[in-house]
């Protein structure tokens, strides 16, 4: 089964892999991965799916500063699984560990930027309880629920 972690510097190569062939298959001819300002660097995220000791998938996330009386919002900007790897859940234990990572952040809402014409991918993205919107799709992440909140229930 794969696993999913964060990314590390010693991941530099698999990630620019998998970015450049994101961008390929999906139109976009850039190679690599762009370098962050260090503001956008303290914002962004990558996990990476690991299985059999190989790289087969990738997620980034961008965590917007918040605004005044409102929390934090975050898009997922890129998520890539290698083709022979796709469908076997990979995508969605990617997906499902960013959507921990920012609720346990605070954030309420997370957004998939993108999408396009790909069909296979806005219908991941419904099978996710995503929602289409303006910048591709949407879920509201329910709050995360304190230790105690959690006992009163139980």
């Amino acid at each position: 089964m794969p696993t999913i972690r964060p990314a590390t510097p010693q991941d530099a190569a698999s990630a620019a892999r998998l970015m450049t062939a994101f961008r390929q298959e999906s139109g976009d001819n850039s190679i690599g991965v762009p370098t962050p300002d260090a503001d956008d660097a303290a914002r962004e995220q990558i996990l990476l799916a690991e299985d059999g000791g190989a790289v087969v998938g990738i997620l980034r996330l961008y965590i917007a500063a918040a605004v005044p009386d409102d929390a934090p919002r975050c898009d997922v900007t890129e998520l890539y699984v290698t083709p022979t790897d796709r469908r076997q859940r990979i995508a969605m234990l990617l997906l499902a560990e960013a959507e921990r990572i920012v609720r346990d952040q605070g954030v309420l809402e997370l957004n998939i930027a993108g999408a396009g014409a790909n069909e296979g991918a806005q219908r991941f993205c419904r099978a996710m309880g995503y929602t289409a919107c303006e910048t591709g799709f949407a879920k509201a992440l329910p709050p995360k629920r304190s230790a105690k909140s959690r006992r009163a229930e139980g």
